[in-house]
Order: C-alpha cells, then sequence, then structure tokens
C-alpha cells in the first residue's frame, strides 16, 4: 500500500505547485474603511463626539482618469454608536495628483467627504491599504444620502482610512483544499500502519 500513497502524495504536490506558480491573480473584493469620531445627525437622531465607520464594498475599479481612480459599484454601510443605515449609489474616488492626494466617497447629489495624506498618491483602489490617517475635509454643509434619510456631520476628527480584503483569491482556496486533503491522507495512512 505504501507506493499507492506516496503517488497519490507526489500527485497532490504536483497539483499544488502547479496551481500556485501557474494559476493567474484573481482580484480580491476589497471593503474601503473611514472611520474616525464626528458628531451630527443619522436619520435625524443626533450624536456627539461618536465614533463612526463608514465601509464600502469595493465594485469595479476605473481609472486613471486625470490621476483619479473610481470604485462606482460600491455597496456601503453608515455605524455611528448604535445607528446604523445604508448608504445607496456611492462613489469611492482616489486623486493620485502629488499636489492634491485625497481619499474619499461622494453619493448620488455628488456630496462629497475626503482625507488627505500624501501616502494616497500611489493608490489605485485594487489592492489592500494599511491603517492611515490624513487630514479631514469631511464636509459639514451637505446632507449626505442614507438608505432611510440622511446623515451629516457637524464636525470630524481622528479620521482614518483603510482597505481590507474580504475574500480569499481562488488560488488560496485551492491551496488551502489540497493542504487539508493532504493532511487526511497522512492521518489515513497513519491510522492503517497503526492498526496492523
Amino acid at each position: 500500500m505504501k507506493p499507492k500513497f506516496k503517488a497519490i502524495g507526489s500527485s497532490v504536490v504536483a497539483i499544488a505547485l502547479t496551481l500556485a506558480i501557474g494559476a493567474p491573480a484573481h482580484a480580491a473584493t476589497l471593503t474601503y474603511i473611514f472611520s474616525g469620531t464626528a458628531s451630527g445627525t443619522l436619520d435625524g437622531t443626533s450624536f456627539t463626539n461618536a465614533t463612526f465607520n463608514i465601509d464600502f464594498v469595493g465594485g469595479t475599479v476605473t481609472g486613471p482618469f486625470g490621476g483619479e481612480y473610481y470604485d462606482s459599484g460600491a455597496t456601503g454601510s453608515i455605524t455611528i454608536g448604535s445607528l446604523s443605515d445604508t448608504l445607496p449609489g456611492y462613489t469611492v474616488v482616489n486623486n493620485t495628483d502629488p499636489s492634491f492626494p485625497r481619499i474619499g466617497f461622494f453619493d448620488a447629489a455628488v456630496n462629497a467627504d475626503a482625507l488627505q495624506n500624501t501616502a494616497f498618491d500611489t493608490y489605485n483602489l485594487q489592492t489592500t491599504f494599511p491603517l492611515t490617517s490624513g487630514t479631514s475635509e469631511y464636509d459639514t454643509v451637505d446632507s449626505f444620502t442614507t438608505g432611510n434619510g440622511t446623515f451629516d456631520f457637524t464636525s470630524v476628527s481622528n479620521t482614518t482610512f483603510e482597505a481590507v480584503s474580504g475574500v480569499p483569491e481562488i488560488s488560496t482556496w485551492a491551496m488551502m483544499l489540497i493542504g487539508f486533503g493532504l493532511v487526511g491522507l497522512q492521518l489515513r495512512r497513519r491510522g492503517t500502519v497503526l492498526a496492523t
């Protein structure tokens, strides 16, 4: 029986290497996260110096157009303390112009908020991005559309941005499944050897 397991093990290793080396990279879905501390209202309910998170799950990135990248298929949500709502029809935008590097978002009425930092001048919205603080350019005049009304900031501070991967790439899943298979085969082989 040992040659059979050896042949299977060699085949599995060959397949794993082929997938790891030859598989094209697939873009993972990204979540863009804007956070900070703010005062204002969400759907008519006031909040003061509350922590907020504005999350957008990425859609399709286009650009650059004049140094800007857009993700206009993003679906969003806002959470402020115990309050939350959806953000329909938003676009995440990054301006890579070295004299004006900022990342932000805007709604269908083109109300916009942004965070300025020179680190954004090389970012293209297609990869993860580490937690980064910056100069806040949050609009305290316009109301932003939510699924149930609007949100308004009257003050904003301690703002940050990060982009995290939400879904592993296909090659990552394949390698994980092959690894589980190899562990299973090894355990099965051990069980057979111990039983005799």
